[in-house]
């Protein structure tokens, strides 16, 4: 009995986010209000624990989506490339879903050949927290854990991402 309030629930923020996704995205600095993640720990799709201060030092594009999410699947060619091109410059490339099964999500991981970390976030917990609205949503997170910029919607290409949230951000050289 008490799995259908749940199960309808998360059916109702997945259609609110669904909405959201469908508007167009939006980018916004967060410079004029800095604002600090606190660690968390999730487990990836293995049921490893992974937290935020295993990339202490490192600058961190999180990018919160979900296997439904039409604009997620469509970016996530995108963000393996920025993984492949940027890691070896200190960006880590760390994906988020929300409140899905790990076999789930595994076959998504598969399919479009993520070799970076992907979590789960089974209770959206980690979303409330954050305030995502809509999905995708992506921060980038400089080394010191503030939030230096975030963007509701798809990045629709390597170099969109690179122009729009990177470069402006840490310049052409090392993140």
């Amino acid at each position: 009995m008490k799995r259908y309030p749940a199960c309808a629930f998360r059916a109702a923020i997945a259609a609110l986010l669904m909405i959201a996704a469908l508007t167009a995205g939006s980018l916004s600095r967060a410079a004029e209000r800095p604002e600090k993640v606190s660690d968390f720990s999730l487990k990836d799709i293995e049921g490893k624990a992974v937290s935020l201060n295993d990339f202490q030092g490192k600058r961190v594009l999180i990018n919160f989506w979900a296997t439904w999410c039409g604009p997620c699947l469509d970016e996530m060619r995108v963000l393996r490339q920025v993984h492949d091109q940027w890691r070896e410059k200190g960006l880590v490339v760390l994906l988020i879903n929300m409140g899905e099964s790990a076999s789930r999500v595994r076959g998504y991981v598969r399919r479009y050949a993520l070799s970076f970390p992907v979590l789960l976030d089974p209770n959206t917990e980690l979303f409330v927290k954050l305030g995502v609205r809509m999905l995708p949503t992506s921060l980038l997170v400089d080394r010191d854990g503030t939030i230096v910029a975030r963007k509701e919607g798809a990045f629709l290409s390597t170099e969109n991402l690179e122009k729009e949230f990177i470069i402006p951000v840490f310049g052409k050289g090392k993140p």
